[in-house]
């Protein structure tokens, strides 16, 4: 199955689980579908969990006022603010006041899963990783013949394969 396949199998009853982003979550409550989202199982010794983040840049400037500088930093504290409107969305605030705030514990599924924020491992620094990659679609790619009936074996090596033509070429950008 391709991505909107695997989700329409999950939301219409054909799959009993899928592993995927919270960022699900709007399009199963929008459905109303009775579900639930937990942590991936400890599997292999450690609660680890991929995750990514987006976050606020403001650029070293001589030549901005103080005042814009302000109004910027106002900016982002207002956005902060609104975490649980990002907590909506399915993803874990790192707004702390948003966390232990009796609304975001309110908020279902998304406080069953807020505790792996503290397991998150980043992925490594890489011209071709991070979410939405060319990593992550060979990946799937990769994987997902196992998924639909062939060894394990077969979908390493296609993974294994696919990193190594990664590695190979120079990276198109500087790190």
């Amino acid at each position: 199955m391709d991505y909107p396949a695997h989700v329409a199998a999950f939301q219409n009853g054909a799959a009993g689980f899928m592993c995927n982003g919270a960022w699900e979550v709007p399009t199963f409550n929008d459905a109303e579908l009775d579900y639930d989202v937990m942590p991936f199982p400890n599997i292999l010794g450690s609660n680890a969990t991929q995750g990514d983040n987006h976050a606020f840049v403001v650029p070293i400037s001589q030549s901005r006022s103080p005042e814009r500088l302000d109004a910027a930093i106002q900016f982002i504290s207002e956005m902060l603010d609104r975490s649980l409107t990002w907590a909506g969305g399915g993803h874990i605030p790192a707004w702390q006041p948003t966390v232990t705030s009796q609304e975001y514990k309110d908020l279902k599924p998304q406080s069953n899963y807020a505790q792996v924020a503290a397991d998150i491992v980043p992925n490594p620094v890489a011209w071709f990783g991070g979410a939405g990659s060319d990593l992550e679609a060979e990946a799937w790619a990769a994987f997902q013949t196992v998924f639909n009936g062939a060894p394990p074996e077969r979908g390493l090596r296609q993974f294994k394969s696919a990193l190594q033509d990664f590695l190979d070429k120079p990276a198109p950008v500087t790190l």
